[in-house]
């Protein structure tokens, strides 16, 4: 096994470190015993959210606190318990210095904020004067005459400020539910600012209100935060995912022409190695640094280990980020210097992939782009088009003289795209409805006669059957539920699909006819299976299934049931099974980011490679040639013959 080209470029040249870490859904940094530490919350999820499935209860860390080396990412200290329930979601976690001694203030779901002693890894007890703080959303830090303080807010619509030293504490009634609060300086003096439909700013000295920002009105702040020099500005962060950027000095808004590619998650401030404040933007793949006073961007996306991102400004020119989806720690330099980092192009995500038969390659992605690159170098094209919403699926399918290419897609931004997007040679045709009453999630292709056709399947419980040149809806298959997998090929000479329906069962389908097949393979497998691939084999035509780590080929005349990678308990991430040339070929993608082809009908695995993370598609090209696309970059590599 060869790579014969990649887009990947390596790391970041920004990227100045990396440790792995216990799923950090929040960090901080403190000194502790006098080393420079992070502090980070694990993640805490139920196995029906863990991408590790049934794995959950075996393979994540235990909820707690961990602290961390700063200069070398060792660990010092587990903290298994700090919350008497759970930190919940999102996790929130400050530090402050008390008496020189270093604190943690940790939220605590359906509880009062805990206070954990990093020097000795003890809880020591409630957050004073939040005994009955149970619904506290978000916490801040301030800097008040008599100490250092923490400024919480939540739904209970009260403002509490908790001088740590004397325990003092002041409560504002806003009356209002609040998901965030910041601190600047109006004057000198400390203002909170904290609020629902609008932002509401409050004097920490007297509990005066002192001004209210409006927002938009069908939104709900879901984010506040401020530079730590001063600057009396925030930025806010709404639950449709727009970004105001105001000066709270004056009461205006101040223009940001920021436009994210996908929909923000979290924000964050900081500051760039020149001075210039920089506004940090995570849309749950990548960050997005925004010089505020140019209102243009600093640089590229920082791509790399910040899948959901957790920012903490770590002085000027650093950016810290905790990734729980990459369990990693990540520290970056934002300046200017070294070589620009531009990755593949691409903006989002790469989704999906097919190969089309004059050698190109396009690949879906979340903001809707399909993009093109040549296959036998790599070098990118202009890009084909761009969907309304994310593309869920291409295909390419050949047609007399002519190449087919079809999309489908889903959601972003709040726009749904429910239609069947058509090219002939690279020609916009017309689009076609589709009807799913949703995003499309699946477009499998094949041919009645000589006619290409379109399997298509979305939230509804719907297969429709579509012809591609005209758009005539050939038929529908109908079940209760979604379809959780379909596969394509040939049964006795004619079309068939084999469908895993949500909460089973397992069917097969002649499509030239719309009428159910019966085969013994339906009885083996199991409520859960997703139909990913039909290959050939010596004994007839198999379906291979996927659920979780598991994979299995089932064979539909005999059904007879066997494991491929048996012994590999990583989920799958992508699986491909479509070269022509070598039909028991399957290629399956891991959590643990390797790609393994295995011969299904001598199961045994061939060849192995490892990406940098795990892939997002697969597909089969012409000549043994196998593409992978791993996030934002692809990699091409020859697979050896069987």
């Amino acid at each position: 096994m060869r790579t014969v080209w990649t887009t990947d470029q390596g790391p970041d040249p920004a990227l100045r470190q990396t440790f792995a870490a216990d799923r950090p859904a929040a960090v901080a940094a403190a000194v502790v015993g006098g080393i420079d530490v992070l502090v980070t919350l694990v993640d805490e999820h139920e196995d029906f959210d863990c991408h590790l499935g049934d794995l959950h209860h075996e393979r994540c860390p235990e909820h707690g606190m961990r602290i961390w080396d700063r200069a070398t990412g060792t660990l010092i200290r587990a903290v298994p318990v700090v919350c008497d329930n759970s930190a919940g979601y999102p996790a929130v976690l400050v530090t402050v210095v008390v008496g020189g001694r270093p604190l943690a203030v940790v939220r605590d779901w359906a509880r009062p904020p805990k206070v954990v002693d990093l020097e000795t890894g003890r809880r020591i007890g409630t957050l004073p004067g939040h005994e009955g703080a149970t619904e506290v959303q978000d916490i801040a830090t301030v800097e008040l005459a008599d100490g250092p303080a923490v400024v919480t807010a939540g739904w209970d619509g009260i403002l509490r400020v908790t001088v740590l030293p004397t325990g003092r504490t002041t409560t504002v009634v806003t009356g209002e539910r609040s998901n965030a609060v910041a601190v600047v300086r109006i004057g000198g003096r400390p203002v909170a600012a904290t609020g629902r439909d609008a932002v509401t700013l409050w004097d920490l000295t007297d509990g005066s209100r002192v001004g209210v920002l409006a927002g938009r009105g069908d939104q709900v702040a879901a984010a506040i935060v401020s530079w730590p020099d001063g600057d009396p500005l925030i930025a806010v962060l709404d639950t449709g995912g727009g970004i105001g950027l105001w000066d709270v000095g004056t009461g205006r808004r101040r223009p940001l022409g920021l436009r994210p590619a996908l929909r923000p998650w979290s924000i964050a401030t900081a500051v760039a190695a020149d001075g210039r404040r920089l506004l940090a933007v995570e849309d749950g793949e990548a960050v997005s640094l925004w010089d505020v006073h140019a209102d243009a961007p600093f640089r590229p996306p920082l791509v790399g280990p910040v899948r959901h991102a957790r920012m903490l400004a770590d002085g000027p020119g650093t950016l810290v980020i905790g990734s729980s989806a990459d369990d990693a720690v990540s520290v970056w330099r934002l300046d200017d210097g070294g070589r620009p980092y531009i990755g593949a192009g691409h903006r989002t995500d790469i989704r999906c992939l097919t190969v089309t038969p004059n050698g190109r390659i396009v690949a879906g992605s979340g903001d809707g782009t399909l993009s093109r690159w040549r296959l036998a170098d790599g070098v990118r094209e202009p890009d084909l088009d761009a969907l309304p919403g994310r593309v869920n699926a291409v295909a390419a399918v050949p047609h007399g003289t002519q190449t087919h290419l079809l999309a489908v897609g889903g959601e972003v931004g709040g726009i749904q795209d429910g239609m069947l997007h058509r090219w002939t040679d690279e020609r916009l045709e017309p689009a076609i409805a589709l009807d799913h009453r949703g995003a499309t999630d699946i477009a499998l292709t094949f041919s009645v006669g000589s006619e290409p056709a379109v399997l298509t399947a979305g939230c509804d419980g719907q297969v429709h059957l579509t012809q591609i040149r005209t758009g005539l809806r050939l038929g529908t298959i109908s079940q209760t539920y979604q379809p959780r997998g379909v596969a394509i090929g040939l049964m006795a000479g004619q079309p068939a699909a084999a469908i895993s329906w949500m909460f089973g069962p397992f069917t097969v389908w002649d499509l030239a006819t719309r009428t159910e097949i019966s085969t013994p393979a339906a009885a083996n497998v199991r409520i859960g299976e997703a139909a990913r691939a039909w290959i050939d084999t010596d004994i007839g035509p198999a379906v291979v299934t996927v659920h979780g780590s598991l994979v299995r080929l089932h064979h539909l005349l005999t059904g007879a049931v066997s494991q491929l990678q048996p012994g590999h308990d990583e989920p799958v991430t992508a699986l491909a099974a479509d070269d022509p040339a070598r039909p028991a070929a399957v290629a399956i993608a891991r959590t643990d980011s390797s790609v393994a082809v295995v011969d299904a009908t001598a199961d045994r695995e061939v060849c192995r490679f490892t990406l940098p993370y795990p892939a997002t598609a697969l597909a089969w090209a012409p000549r043994g040639l196998l593409v992978a696309a791993c996030r934002r970059d692809l990699h091409c590599v020859e697979v050896p013959g069987f």
